[in-house]
């Protein structure tokens, strides 16, 4: 009994001791020394006195709450790791925007290299087809003076043949079939030469159309690479608005559907309830005009019992309702001598 009896002594001394928060009370200790002071005198004191656990709540309630308040280096370095963390993102910021530019300036110039090394190779390929037209055309002059050369020396092998027979026999002959001949040969030649300019023509134009389809298809291709992320992005931003509408029409529609319901119920029961009104008021006007009957003795529905010779009087009924109690009171005196009867028999 002594030992509990100091333990409480010990704990209401604790309290009464521990009333005021440590740290508000005027002679808290400041220094690590004092605190080291304090440590080894409450060390010194026997297990007896110190107060347990949950007799000492209070003071590590006050203990506690102080562990918690942050200091002034906590604090700060919350501000300076959310000041840090702010100028993250505005870094983060500045370089998704500096390399949106840049690539950007990238499709730009990529773009533009593109066009003019395209433009250079059409150049020099229209240019290359000229220098072949030229050289296929020269070339063709060549073989056809070199044919006309041929004819001339046979024309002139002729004229010497000729010659020579004129002189030999001494009479003149006609060198027409050898003129006309000629001619026709020159004539085949101009139509040849005609005919190989207009298909060299021909086919120079050609391949100038089929280079610039080529570099048609090459262009469109760019261009397709280029657009086709925001054509994408257009695209989807259309169809999203698509749904979105066909959500909204559809939203609208429930909601018109459901205030014409509601319009259609409000005249509906305005309806009732003018034709209850109107059935009530006839039923109480009957009613009245009943009574009235009633209270004047000229109701043909009470006639019968105010009658005393009518079967539905009251005097009537208590008649009836009276020999049908005799009678089922005769019936079950029957019935119960037909047992004593029965009982009887059974014991003989």
């Amino acid at each position: 009994q002594t030992q509990p009896r100091a333990t409480h002594e010990s704990t209401g001394a604790s309290k009464s001791g521990y009333s005021v928060p440590p740290h508000m009370r005027p002679d808290f200790p400041s220094s690590f020394s004092r605190r080291a002071e304090v440590l080894s005198s409450k060390q010194i004191l026997s297990s007896n006195n110190v107060p347990r656990y949950h007799n000492n709540l209070r003071y590590n309630t006050h203990h506690a709450s102080r562990s918690d308040i942050p200091s002034e280096q906590v604090v700060r370095l919350n501000a300076q790791l959310l000041k840090a963390k702010q100028e993250l993102e505005q870094e983060r910021t500045k370089n998704a925007n500096l390399r949106k530019t840049i690539q950007d300036a990238q499709d730009e110039h990529l773009e533009a290299a593109f066009s003019s090394i395209l433009t250079t190779l059409l150049r020099e390929q229209t240019e290359a087809l000229a220098l072949q037209s030229r050289a296929t055309a020269h070339q063709r002059s060549l073989d056809i003076r070199e044919k006309k050369i041929s004819q001339q020396e046979a024309f002139l092998v002729a004229g010497q043949k000729h010659i020579m027979t004129k002189l030999e026999q001494n009479n003149s002959t006609s060198m027409s079939a050898t003129h006309y001949t000629h001619l026709q040969q020159q004539m085949e030649l101009d139509k040849q030469s005609c005919i190989f300019a207009l298909e060299s023509r021909m086919a120079m134009e050609r391949q100038t159309l089929t280079l610039h389809a080529a570099a048609q298809a090459k262009r469109e291709q760019q261009y397709k690479t280029l657009v086709r992320q925001s054509l994408e992005a257009e695209f989807a931003a259309n169809h999203m608005s698509n749904n979105e509408a066909e959500a909204l029409a559809e939203v609208r529609f429930q909601r018109g559907f459901d205030a014409g319901k509601d319009e259609g119920r409000k005249e509906r029961a305005k309806e009732e309830k003018e034709k209850g009104y109107l059935e009530g008021y006839r039923a109480c006007f009957q009613a009245q005009a009943a009574l009235s009957s009633l209270r004047n003795g000229a109701s043909a529905e009470v006639q019968g019992l105010l009658d005393p010779m009518g079967e539905a009087s009251l005097f009537s009924m208590g008649v009836r309702v009276g020999r049908m109690e005799a009678a089922s009171k005769i019936e079950a005196k029957k019935d119960v001598k037909k047992h004593e009867g029965a009982d009887l028999i059974d014991l003989l």
